[in-house]
């Protein structure tokens, strides 16, 4: 496998790309070639020129490609990288994989149904090794279409970006192939053959700064309506300074704001505001708890260069990378420039391209990204010595102690301490808050709202225990044996009951020497099953000094019908009691 990697500029033309690539075909007879060609002008009439000719050029080459948020790249041969560069087009020649490709105009299907009709298209291949999405239109999403293909290939990465577009305002972003141009569209291609190998890395390097706040409106488009139930933008004027206005994304793109999905921390990127609603680049579902980012330098280009070392024992043949162009704003191109040369260190016709967001569907993405650089590898066969040697960026070696610690460094440390902080702080108090404070296990208030966030969880199909627990003459044990000793019983009880309850549970001190738990999925048969089990556990279990404890249990079953927590409840302790006034030690079911 081979990868050659152009840049159309004022002095490298169409017509000089196609000639240094008809010689490499010439070179490399019987492969099969592949085009990706990333276009930064955004204008139409050069992209379907660039077909016209590569379609009398090239007629069995596959070419797809994108728009770009901007000229990408120009010098890739030169150590320095400028930004005079109209296109750049990075050809891909495989010795013995299969490459499958399509195009998908989402105004006639949705997303889903396209994602399908690609799975169709790859006929239940057991050689896919990854697949390249590109997406255009800033409301439109790959994570349907990329599931699709999950749901045949689960253990294969998916990888791409969204297509960009220069003017943010105004999204004419579009993604192209077999000279078909997609203004809402999805381009896939898959990577095939069973000699084929591909490695993805990927690097984040933003950190949460400041207090969480909760997304409480926003739409699956990207548009954030509200933040701490006010208008969006309130967030970004209290915080950040930055007001509704056309400067609004030259402000905010060096403030992403993280949260995690998937378990992964990932970035969202504002793109503008419009009636106090946030514009990002990806939509953030309601309820999700984020907060600003911030970085430093440093921070963004660590993550790269370790993932571009990484990459070395894998020895790549070609490296496909796609980055948030929110990157280079915050450090400039230079630095952005300096980001890219560690891969090429890796391998030097490496080709890189941006966009409004990345997409990662693997063991170490998170799906749908922003503010992130990916870097997919490829070889044919196996993994030879490369000789390439780690790239050493002294720049990123701890600071000389001897030097005074610049004025911003010092800020930012100070910023960093005191997030840090302040998350353990808010940590300490949201769990005493939310916990009892002798046992450890949950509180009256925080199962109220487990419960009810339960409730709003299932259907009208779902049936789940209810247990009401209550230590039999608590009342004598503190008498006869003192307080520590009564807290001592209670801390066995929760421990005895922690070590029998299923993973599917809720256990919390309901006050005094009662305790409740909720044990998901169980039928009145399972219920009570547990509830005797528990019963005996805690008769024959050690309480020295006590000699003895017993409790008596109460049981009902939550279900579709009888969710209103005050009837359910009543039920539970009606049983309870009945337990109580029949002799203690028992359990006793009410429905």
């Amino acid at each position: 496998m081979k990868q050659y990697t152009y840049v159309l500029n004022d002095d490298f033309s169409i017509e000089d790309v196609a000639r240094n690539i008809r010689e490499k075909l010439h070179e490399n007879p019987g492969a099969t070639s592949v085009l990706q060609v990333i276009e930064s002008s955004g204008t139409e009439e050069i992209i379907k020129y660039g077909y016209e000719k590569a379609s009398e050029w090239f007629p069995d080459m596959i070419i797809y490609g994108m728009t770009s948020q901007g000229s990408i790249l120009n010098g890739m041969n030169d150590v320095t990288i400028n930004y005079n560069g109209k296109g750049i087009c990075s050809l891909l020649l495989f010795d013995n994989s299969t490459v499958i490709a399509n195009g998908y105009d989402c105004h006639e299907k949705t997303t889903l149904e396209c994602g399908q009709d690609f799975v169709k298209l790859l006929d239940g291949r057991k050689d896919v090794k990854g697949v390249l999405i590109m997406s255009s239109d800033t409301t439109l999403f790959s994570d349907d279409f990329a599931n699709a293909i999950l749901e045949v290939y689960p253990n294969i990465p998916i990888f791409g970006a969204m297509a960009g577009t220069q003017d943010i305002t105004n999204d004419r972003s579009m993604v192209y192939f077999d000279q078909k141009i997609y203004y809402r569209g999805i381009v896939a291609v898959a990577f095939c053959g069973d000699d084929l190998h591909i490695e993805a890395k990927h690097s984040l390097g933003w950190r949460p700064l400041g207090k969480e706040f909760t997304i409480t409106k926003s739409s699956k488009d990207g548009l954030v309506k509200e933040i701490d139930g006010k208008p969006a933008i309130e967030i970004y004027k209290e915080y950040l300074g930055v007001s509704e206005n056309k400067f609004f994304y030259d402000n905010s793109a060096a403030f992403p704001i993280l949260f995690l999905q998937n378990d992964e921390l990932v970035g969202r990127v504002a793109l503008y505001c419009i009636n106090g609603a946030v514009k990002y680049t990806m939509p953030i579902p309601e309820g999700t708890r984020a907060s600003f980012a911030y970085a430093r330098k440093k921070y963004l280009l660590s993550e790269s260069l370790k993932g571009a070392n990484e990459l070395i024992e894998f020895n790549p043949q070609a490296i496909l990378i796609y980055s948030c162009v929110t990157r280079r704003n915050f450090m400039g191109d230079l630095l952005a420039d300096r980001e890219f040369l560690y891969y090429k260190n890796v391998c030097a016709n490496c080709a890189f391209t941006g966009g409004y967001g990345e997409f990662l569907y693997s063991d170490i993405g998170a799906g749908l990204l922003n503010g992130t650089l990916i870097a997919i590898g490829f070889r044919e066969g196996d993994a030879a010595l490369s000789g390439v040697t780690p790239y050493v960026d002294k720049d990123l070696e701890p600071t000389d102690e001897t030097e005074a610690i610049p004025l911003m460094e010092r800020m930012i440390n100070l910023l960093e301490k005191t997030t840090d902080d302040l998350r353990v702080n808010v940590l300490q108090l949201s769990y005493t808050a939310s916990h009892d404070e002798l046992t450890g296990i949950y509180n009256r208030a925080t199962f109220n709202e487990l419960y009810n966030e339960l409730l709003k969880k299932k259907d009208s199909d779902f049936t789940s225990g209810l247990f009401l627990i209550d230590i039999d003459h608590f009342k004598k044990v503190n008498d006869t044996y003192g307080h520590d000793i009564g807290d001592l019983v209670l801390k066995k009880i929760v421990k005895y009951i922690s070590e029998i309850l299923p993973e599917n549970s809720y256990l919390c001190r309901w006050g005094g020497e009662e305790f409740v738990c909720i044990i998901e999925n169980v039928n009145k048969q399972e219920a009570m099953a547990f509830a005797e089990n528990l019963r005996r556990q805690i008769e024959s279990s050690d309480f020295l000094p006590v000699p003895k404890v017993t409790a008596s249990i109460g049981v009902t079953i939550v279900n579709g019908t009888n969710k209103s927590h005050k009837d359910v409840f009543k039920k539970v302790d009606e049983a309870l009691y009945e337990a109580k006034e029949t002799g203690r030690n028992k359990v006793v079911y009410k429905m």
